[in-house]
């Protein structure tokens, strides 16, 4: 995913996802936020599905209070 970013590749919201999904099912959430970083970086707008993986994940690793800020993100304004 580095190297497509680096290389101006065309990445969007479900590549990101999908990857962040990969980290978070190795049990690896800090690369999952780290990549949340740059989706934000790139101009991408993470999904529910984005958001929902990495709070599933947060909160199975007793993170509640990282998930829950993730969780307000999720609600209207």
């Amino acid at each position: 995913m580095e190297e497509c970013l680096n290389n101006d590749c065309t990445i969007n919201v479900v590549n990101f996802t999908t990857v962040i999904h990969g980290f978070c099912q190795k049990g690896d959430s800090e690369s999952a936020l780290s990549l949340l970083d740059d989706m934000y970086l790139s101009n991408k707008h993470p999904d529910a599905f984005t958001y929902t993986t990495l709070i599933d994940a947060l909160g199975k690793k007793g993170r509640t209070e990282e998930a829950t800020k993730l969780v307000m993100l999720l609600q209207p304004a």
